[in-house]
């Protein structure tokens, strides 16, 4: 395992100490998104709307059916079938603490 020069650790706690700084920013951001989103979707839903135009905007907000694979009854039902097809994988977890 190689050890990091002096320049290289302050390069990399620059680094480490602007994406906490991003980091910090983006939860903020995310949060007023949230907030934003729910006032709009309240607004319509008041208003019973699916779908409005205001300025140059079309907002959207309905139900939408989907259809999806439900791994864990059918892991229950039929384990020896999902073991078959289960397949390995790897990946590598960046986290700064």
């Amino acid at each position: 395992m190689g050890t990091l020069t002096k320049k290289q650790a302050a390069a990399m706690l620059l680094a480490v100490q602007k994406v906490k700084e991003l980091e910090a920013k983006k939860k903020e951001i995310d949060t007023q998104i949230k907030e934003n989103t729910d006032l709009i979707k309240e607004l319509m839903e008041s208003k019973l709307l699916e779908e409005v135009e205001v300025g140059e905007y079309t907002v959207r907000w309905a139900a939408m059916a989907a259809s999806r694979f439900d791994t864990t009854t059918f892991k229950k039902e039929h384990e020896e079938l999902y073991m078959q097809y289960l397949k390995p994988s790897t990946s590598k977890r960046f986290s700064i603490k």
